[in-house]
């Protein structure tokens, strides 16, 4: 709402359509990744805690066949 012409209602719109597309990334990769190298895990935590605006502590527990169980 910052920016002009943007009001509550346009803001909202535009919220909600981000967190849409969020979820519609976060359903794509539903299957377990494997992690073959630490570029798989840059890449996989890029993705994840791309919209934080905070620091971040994240755990990723892989299973024996390297694919994330648990984030």
């Amino acid at each position: 709402m910052k920016i002009k012409g943007i009001g509550e209602a346009k803001a909202i719109t535009i919220v909600a359509a981000l967190e849409l597309g969020r979820r519609r990334h976060a359903s794509a990769s539903l299957e377990k990744v494997i992690i073959s190298s630490s570029i798989d895990i840059a890449q996989y935590l890029q993705a994840r805690l791309k919209d934080f605006q905070h620091e971040v502590f994240a755990v990723l527990f892989l299973n024996q066949a390297n694919k994330i169980n648990h984030f």
